[in-house]
């Protein structure tokens, strides 16, 4: 029987706090909006712990590639509606039909070639779904990067909803009363918090919980929450670990380094930045980096220096990165400066053509750790004669100003990045990309893009993640592991938090003082 009561911040294994922007599964592709909505729907493929396909949390039973790698057959699990009708694969076109009918909007456009690369969805019988491309794929990239964007929709609940019906009722939780994923939404508060009790019919690990809040505390500290008895879970900042750690009534953990990268993004479209179209630039800016540094003084040595858009922790990844020719050597910094004209200014600036060599980075005002970050990197450069300015910002504001197409009142931005799947970073680096903000376009990359969503094996993903090594599209910088405190009868949370940034809190659960009449002690 569920019993007890749990409350955690939003954010968890990733970043800060932070309120989500839409329950629609198909809106807004903000982890913590996942975060929240992943409770209540399953997408048929879930990634799992190790990057692959998590059979037990998906609702796909089993993934069939046919045709030469051109259709796709999906089975789906026997799972039920919380209004205990069967879950489709007419739900799963349906899916389809309101993806297409979003376009731009769709949270995910073009990830895994959803919805582009489709040509025809359709359901063969109630258990089996085929998707039909429009070309041969790199089957791998389709099931984790495509299928994982997908979440079957009750067509019976929901009706023909058009694409302005699905924008304004993305927060209306009237709208999300049909789900099924391991919880139902019970309450739920724009900008405060959203609370759950769990599923009956969920056709998965049942929760223990019989409540579970989420708190978006947005503004607020999460130590301060945890210590005041407002949360069971809380973020510890690595600069404060040493002294928190011994805060009774708490556990503390190491969560794994969550799997994506930090960066900071150049506008190449900005003419008074054009110094950093020339790749030795951007690679110079890269080498004079003290990463080490970084590492030990902002992350206490919980985190490994990144020269790639790759996870930094995962060896098939960043072995194809440490052949590239960048590393922590202002030396070569220098040199490559000089090779492409920069000399030093009398101000201890380089100077091009009357240019000075100077830029002006958004950071990101939440999370400590961006701004330490950031100041070294900021002494790094003026080392090297570049000058950084820092201008601080709300993460919100700095996406925002990121996501103005073809913008060019900005220069640079630092943000962090979480992804599951292989890494094309096809929305990042591809001239079309949808997350392309800053106007990279290199032939090169977009035929080595392609090759990773066309090529089966590994050495196409090799072959990516050493050439934007080496050019250094943006600047690649470490990113720390997470600490957090849990608080004393809170159990499960290595099944909980995922390095993608997934959550399954129907794993955890209530033990000791907190555990109900019939519960594990």
């Amino acid at each position: 029987m569920p019993c007890g009561t749990l409350v955690i911040p939003t954010g968890i294994g990733q970043s800060a706090p932070a309120a989500p922007a839409s329950l629609n599964p198909l809106i807004d592709p903000s982890l913590v909006s996942a975060q929240i909505r992943m409770l209540l729907y399953r997408p048929l493929v879930w990634i799992g712990q190790d990057d692959g396909f998590d059979h037990a949390r998906s609702l796909a039973d089993k993934i069939e590639s046919l045709n030469s790698n051109t259709v796709f057959r999906v089975t789906l699990k026997p799972f039920l509606w919380s209004d205990g009708q069967p879950v489709t694969a007419d739900d799963v076109v349906f899916s389809l039909e309101l993806i297409r009918k979003l376009g731009a909007m769709f949270a995910y456009a073009d990830q895994g070639g959803v919805p582009g690369w489709i040509n025809s969805v359709r359901a063969v019988d109630p258990t089996h779904v085929e998707f039909t491309l429009k070309q041969p794929v790199n089957p791998d990239w389709f099931i984790l990067n495509g299928l994982s964007v997908i979440y079957p929709l009750p067509r019976h609940a929901w009706g023909n909803p058009d694409r302005d019906t699905l924008w304004w009722h993305q927060n209306d939780p009237a709208y999300f009363h049909v789900v099924d994923g391991p919880f139902l939404l019970q309450d739920f508060r724009l900008d405060r918090y959203a609370a759950f009790v769990p599923n009956p019919l969920y056709g998965g690990q049942k929760s223990k919980l019989r409540r579970l809040v989420v708190n978006f505390l947005e503004g607020e500290s999460p130590l301060r929450a945890a210590q005041g008895g407002e949360l069971d879970m809380a973020q510890v900042n690595l600069a404060l670990w040493d002294r928190v750690r011994k805060t009774p009534g708490f556990s503390f953990i190491m969560l794994k380094q969550a799997f994506g990268f930090r960066s900071l993004i150049f506008n190449l479209r900005n003419n008074q930045v054009a110094f950093l179209r020339d790749a030795r630039v951007r690679q110079a800016l890269t080498d004079a980096a003290d990463q080490t540094a970084m590492i030990r003084l902002v992350y206490l040595g919980h985190s490994a220096e990144s020269r790639a858009p790759v996870p930094v922790d995962d060896p098939a990844f960043t072995a194809d990165a440490a052949h590239a020719p960048v590393r922590d050597d202002p030396t070569l910094a220098a040199r490559l400066l000089d090779e492409a004209g920069w000399r030093m200014g009398p101000a201890g600036i380089r100077v091009k053509d009357g240019t000075p060599l100077s830029f002006t980075a958004m950071v990101p005002a939440e999370g400590q750790d961006r701004i330490q970050e950031m100041q070294i990197l900021q002494r790094n450069l003026q080392d090297v004669g570049v000058e950084m300015k820092l201008r601080t910002l709300s993460l919100d504001q700095v996406v925002d100003t990121l996501q103005q197409a073809g913008g060019t009142d900005w220069q640079a931005g630092l943000l962090g990045w979480t992804f599951a799947g292989l890494p094309d970073a096809a929305g990042f680096f591809h001239t079309n990309g949808a997350a392309n903000f800053g106007g990279y376009s290199n032939p090169t990359m977009d035929r080595l893009v392609d090759n990773v969503q066309t090529k089966p094996g590994a050495d196409s993903v090799s072959a990516f993640v050493a050439y934007a090594a080496e050019q250094q599209p943006w600047n690649f910088l470490p990113e720390g592991q997470f600490a957090l405190m849990v608080a004393d009868g809170v159990q499960g949370v290595a099944d909980f938090a995922s390095p993608q940034g997934f959550w399954s809190p129907e794993y955890l659960h209530l033990t000791g003082k907190r555990a109900c009449a019939g519960d594990p002690k």
